[in-house]
């Protein structure tokens, strides 16, 4: 994406690690990118407990 579109037209392209690396390498922000990367980490972790859950009832049915 970054080499691509760099983000645009406008922020249509602009993905969460694409913010990320834009907040903390071009705009030198490193605790907001730092921030980001924790939250995406966390979602990423909620929803991987969640399929892991799902997977496991549906194991139970069969």
């Amino acid at each position: 994406m970054l080499v691509l579109t760099n983000g645009g037209p406008g922020f249509s392209t602009l993905t969460p690690a694409l913010y990320l690396y834009k907040k903390g390498f071009e705009y030198n922000e490193l605790g907001y990118a730092s921030a980001i990367g924790g939250t995406i980490f966390v979602i990423l972790v909620l929803f991987t407990l969640a399929a892991n859950k799902l997977i496991k009832q549906t194991d139970k049915l069969d």
